[in-house]
């Protein structure tokens, strides 16, 4: 590794660690992240506050080991962390330690064009091998254009800290195996567990186990929560090697939680859901104020009775009966028991996953005219009155 301000490079500054990189950096500067001359660095550390941004290669990627970073103010690009198995950092930073491959619970932090890589280790009774794939826990966090994938019998994402931004990120093949779902192993690709607020947009979740984005019971105590779940693509789970048949569940849930799960605040828009999700509903009418909002999304019949939820202009959603923009259209999502193409799709399958819209359906011009995202999920520009779900019309 070598330290360099935006304009110059001193070979004086050559690290052999993150942490020596740092240390050896003024805060501003660029620090640049050569490949490993064998496979990879082994995992890290990283503390402190200097403002520094690590760097590697696009092409020739840097590959490191489980890693750490309690540091804030920093950001990564063109870096891969991988589950070195062996190679675990300190457990004294970052509180409780969770066995993971990326952890960041330093606050300010920037991750773009990162890729997580679990190694899809087979199952194991030692958490210090399946490790969930990253982990984030601290504030004002982004984590955009990245890939989380190949963990094996554990999460791909965990954890949620305040003002989290998790963007234009690819969730694939997190996986369980046949001994891991012997063990009761239970996984999804991303359980978020706190971040008041937070967003997710133009993620693409693939054959996740269990659940693609789950929040479990508890997140939503108190009327203050707000989450926004925007142009992204949520597909059919499955269960456990080595057949991976389609799974009967949701790739999105919300769960009930005694009594407190309060979804005011919520906006969940423009969206492409293979399978209808799963919102349970509470228990008391605290949160019918009208600021949870479900509208311009696709394939999203998670059916009526919930007056927490206002929804409007969405294609597959029963609820309306043609009122409000809504359009009630059965096939727009597939069903467990039906795991086919529907007509409203040019290709829901590998090798991209696109789901891109055909041509005549209702969800071309079916969104809210006067409300939506300015891109979709592949960052084409929306125009009025803009497609349903989370895909723009190309002409497909």
């Amino acid at each position: 590794m070598r330290t360099a301000s935006p304009a110059e490079y001193d070979p004086a500054k050559d690290c052999a660690s993150l942490q020596a990189a740092s240390d050896a950096a003024t805060s501003g500067d660029t620090i640049r992240i050569k490949p490993h001359s064998g496979s990879r660095y082994a995992g890290q550390n990283l503390t402190g506050t200097k403002t520094l941004s690590f760097i590697g290669d696009s092409t020739t990627r840097p590959i490191i080991g489980t890693t750490i970073i309690s540091a804030s103010n920093v950001s990564f690009k063109h870096v891969e962390f991988y589950n070195g198995i062996s190679d675990d950092p300190s457990e004294t930073l970052c509180g409780n330690y969770n066995a993971m491959v990326l952890k960041s619970c330093g606050n300010g932090n920037t991750f773009d064009d990162v890729i997580v890589d679990g190694g899809m280790v087979a199952y194991d009774a030692s958490e210090r091998v399946r490790k969930i794939g990253l982990e984030i826990t601290g504030t004002d966090t982004t984590f955009k254009n990245g890939i989380v994938r190949r963990v094996n019998n554990s999460k791909g994402f965990q954890g949620g800290g305040d003002n989290m931004h998790i963007e234009n990120t690819d969730f694939e093949q997190i996986q369980l195996d046949a001994d891991g779902a012997a063990a009761g192993v239970h996984n999804e690709c991303a359980y978020v567990v706190g971040g008041n607020p937070q967003v997710w947009s133009g993620n693409r979740f693939i054959l996740c186990p269990v659940q693609g984005l789950f929040f479990p019971n508890g997140i939503l105590e108190g009327a203050g929560f707000q989450a926004t779940i925007e142009n992204n693509l949520f597909t059919h789970t499955v269960n456990e090697a080595p057949g991976f048949s389609w799974h009967n569940g949701p790739s999105f849930f919300i769960p009930s939680g005694n009594g407190f799960n309060n979804v005011a605040n919520w906006v969940i828009r423009y969206n492409t859901f293979e399978v209808a999700p799963q919102f349970d509903g509470t228990t008391t009418t605290a949160d019918n104020n009208g600021s949870a909002l479900f509208y311009g999304n696709l394939g999203g019949d998670f059916g009526c009775g919930w007056p927490e939820w206002t929804q409007t202009y969405n294609v597959g959603n029963v609820c309306g009966g043609g009122s409000n923009g809504q359009v009630s259209v059965a096939n727009a999502y597939n069903t467990s028991g039906n795991p086919t193409q529907s007509p409203f799709y040019i290709s829901e399958g590998p090798p991209d996953y696109n789901f891109g819209l055909a041509t005549g359906t209702a969800a071309v011009g079916g969104g809210d005219p006067s409300n939506y995202p300015a891109k979709d999920i592949n960052k084409i520009d929306r125009t009025s009155p803009p497609d349903a779900g989370a895909f723009k019309y190309t002409g497909g």
